[in-house]
């Protein structure tokens, strides 16, 4: 996901600039064994799962020397709560990769995933929800980082492959006892999409 945005300048005679308001890559990657449950509605029995979390950038911000990449294997167990919402237990470690010196830190967390679902349908229109909640505490003893990410989406259908997009997502940090950082960047938009086959 990338966006700039037209800035104006708060400098007199001074014409304003394109500012990078959004750089993000990520990244996530599951394998699990289902193996254990015999009986779908049994929501209780767990998947065994390993998952592998990237986030980068495109570019880095002036203010540092290296590159944002986040690498977060963990293993854990999942329950399908409902056919649309799963919870995932885990523990692993993260690390920047690209930083300089950058320490391996060990931690534990859980992922809340709401896959698309329905929330209303007249006709042949639909509204649907889908979201993700991930949590992750690591580095305990020192820097005891607390990191949530969110984010949720929305579409509303149009009128044939046409449809009216929101989207939201949150970002929240602390650690060593120091003031909660809390990020929010929402978006509204147009998707045109199609499906079909070729014989």
């Amino acid at each position: 996901q990338y966006r700039t945005q037209w800035t104006q300048s708060t400098v007199p005679g001074t014409s304003g600039a394109f500012a990078e308001a959004l750089d993000l890559l990520q990244l996530r990657s599951t394998g699990a064994w289902r193996g254990l449950r015999q009986d779908p509605s049994q929501w209780f029995v767990p998947d065994p799962y390993v998952e592998l979390f990237v986030e980068s950038e495109f570019t880095p911000i002036a203010t540092r020397s290296w590159h944002w990449m986040l690498v977060r294997p963990t293993i854990g167990v999942r329950f399908p709560l409902l056919p649309m919402l799963e919870l995932k237990v885990n523990g692993g470690f993260q690390i920047q990769a690209l930083q300089p010196g950058a320490d391996v830190e060990a931690g534990l967390g859980g992922v809340l995933t709401l896959s698309r679902w329905e929330l209303l349908r007249v006709d042949a229109r639909r509204v649907t929800v889908d979201g993700l909640l991930d949590f992750f505490v690591a580095d305990f003893g020192d820097e005891n980082r607390l990191q949530l990410r969110g984010q949720i989406n929305a579409a509303i259908d149009l009128a044939g492959p046409l449809a009216l997009t929101f989207g939201m997502r949150l970002f929240v940090q602390q650690e060593r006892g120091l003031d909660v950082g809390i990020a929010i960047d929402g978006t509204a938009g147009f998707r045109v999409g199609w499906l079909g086959r070729t014989m």
